[in-house]
């Protein structure tokens, strides 16, 4: 946990993530990633040198089973603001639409809802869970793809919103974060979406642990490489 939380802090001092006073969503889906940034962002507040405070905001896209109810009672022990915001966004992304793939459209409607409920609740930050291997799946995506070197920023400001969207996660690796979870013994919740797993995005996860069987360095040296090349950008691939 110590390393964990070293981690986080060396990240948001870095880039300058939180700011005297900050009122901080953070955006909690129920998995590993967001409840571990919440849990995270908890304990530092405690003894961080700047005060800050944050919520949590669960999006539900409209499935018939969701992750809110781990979410707030995860919330309620920590005296920590919980949101449940209902939207429309599986009516539309799954069924009106019925795209192939609806995984681009549903990640747009979802941050669209988050930065709008965010605004609407007084909070000028919102967190995101991503960890370095969602930053190198980002970057291979949109080269394979894209035929482009990017890769979504640690922190980013939205103009039109008025909002900055921050990610201290992204530099520490899913298997600390994996680890963390179980330590931790957090109410990790199960996937919903039905086509989890089945995406490009899962493709290039699984190519990369792969490789990484020959060279463990392999992820480390693809994030090395996105800090050494500064192609950090606000441009995302999702599927």
């Amino acid at each position: 946990m110590k390393r964990m939380l070293s981690c986080l802090r060396q990240t948001i001092q870095k880039y300058n993530m939180i700011e005297h006073n900050d009122k901080i969503a953070v955006a909690v889906s129920g998995g590993k990633d967001s409840f571990v940034l919440l849990d995270a962002l908890f304990i530092l507040k405690k003894f961080y040198p700047i005060s800050f405070e944050i919520g949590a905001i669960y999006i539900d896209i409209g499935f018939e089973t969701n992750n809110s109810k781990a979410i707030e009672n995860y919330c309620i022990e920590k005296n920590i603001n919980f949101i449940c915001e209902k939207t429309q966004i599986k009516q539309v992304a799954f069924d009106e639409m019925n795209l192939k793939n609806p995984c681009s459209l549903c990640s747009r409607m979802r941050r669209a809802a988050l930065c709008e409920t965010a605004i609407l609740n007084g909070y000028n930050k919102i967190a995101l869970g991503h960890n370095r291997d969602d930053a190198n799946e980002t970057l291979v995506l949109n080269l394979i793809h894209n035929g482009k070197i990017e890769c979504f920023e640690p922190k980013t400001y939205y103009e039109d919103k008025d909002i900055k969207i921050i990610r201290p996660l992204i530099a520490i690796p899913e298997y600390q974060i994996n680890s963390y979870a179980k330590k931790q013994s957090l109410p990790v919740c199960r996937k919903i979406c039905p086509i989890d797993g089945f995406t490009d995005r899962q493709k290039i996860k699984m190519l990369l642990r792969e490789l990484s069987k020959g060279n463990r360095e392999i992820n480390k040296n693809i994030y090395s490489a996105i800090e050494k090349l500064e192609i950090f950008s606000s441009k995302e691939t999702r599927d």
